[in-house]
């Protein structure tokens, strides 16, 4: 009795396993899309202003990267220092391209502070070995009483 029992079950509980185990399957894995990764970036930067027609380069910045892959979004924060104060900074970017290895991420504001068109993009890459880094590039260019353009890029460490 107990071996036609065995076997009955077996029938039973085997096709049952395949069918539900794709469904716990997606749904860790959605718990795992749902978590922020956060980046700590070192990046070199450079401005060219319509004031003066060469680049020039500043010191390095270093900016904090959330990643919502779920939510397609992205935030940047870092601290302005101008004149004597530090000023913290949070910037929403809507992730427009993502792929295993790499996003492309566009700033939802699209006006500078006096109202001129400003655009500002962000890539994130992962080139090499590594995991834990990936490569930044942001491009910022706006127009208010000329042109003005702005390029960070470098390292981003998983934190």
């Amino acid at each position: 009795l107990f071996i036609k029992f065995r076997k009955q079950f077996c029938r039973f509980l085997i096709p049952v396993s395949f069918l539900t185990y794709p469904i716990f399957l997606f749904m860790s894995s959605a718990k795992l899309n749902a978590e922020v990764i956060k980046y700590k970036c070192e990046l070199q930067t450079y401005i060219l202003g319509s004031n003066n027609n060469n680049w020039k380069s500043l010191q390095n910045r270093y900016w904090d990267l959330d990643v919502d892959k779920f939510n397609k979004s992205l935030i940047q924060k870092y601290t302005l220092n101008f004149e004597d104060k530090k000023i913290p900074i949070r910037t929403p970017f809507k992730i427009i391209s993502m792929k295993w290895d790499s996003l492309i991420a566009i700033e939802e504001e699209m006006s500078t502070v006096e109202g001129g068109p400003l655009v500002s993009t962000i890539t994130l890459k992962n080139i090499g070995n590594s995991k834990d880094t990936m490569y930044m590039t942001y491009t910022n260019h706006m127009q208010n009483n000329g042109y003005d353009f702005t390029v960070h890029y470098g390292p981003c460490y998983l934190y």
